[in-house]
């Protein structure tokens, strides 16, 4: 039963990462994307961190946190937009292709800013460092 419960935060990861890109769908108003597609991204996203932290390939190893964070997110970008271009669709049918991916994956990650930063800086302030 502990195993389950020290696996749950990995699992609320998957499923707030999978929710944000479903959200960002709905933001485009013209983007459709299943849950399944959201999910297997979420877990491909998930897989690609881990392996690049377990392998001790981190960038943040090799470069300034700043320039690492912006390589991370254009790798996820990149991905989004190759895997979302031939699953996520417009409203006529058609599929978004790159662009449209690259929009989608970019609409999530600020989503998940626009919520994040917020409620971080309310945990701040409501539990101060001792």
């Amino acid at each position: 039963m502990s195993t389950v419960i020290g696996m749950l935060p990995l699992i609320l990861t998957v499923v707030l990462f999978a929710s944000f890109v479903k959200l960002a769908a709905f933001v485009l108003r013209r983007t459709t994307v299943t849950w399944r597609h959201t999910f297997i991204f979420s877990l491909m996203i998930f897989f690609l961190a881990a392996a690049g932290y377990f392998s001790g390939l981190s960038l943040g190893g090799f470069f300034p946190p700043v320039m690492a964070f912006l390589i991370g997110l254009g790798v996820n970008l990149f991905v989004g937009a190759w895997f979302f271009s031939g699953r996520a669709t417009r409203a006529d049918g058609n599929k978004v292709g790159w662009l449209g991916g690259v929009k989608l994956v970019g609409v999530s990650y600020a989503l998940m800013l626009l919520v994040s930063v917020p409620v971080l800086l309310l945990v701040g302030v409501l539990l101060p460092a001792p």
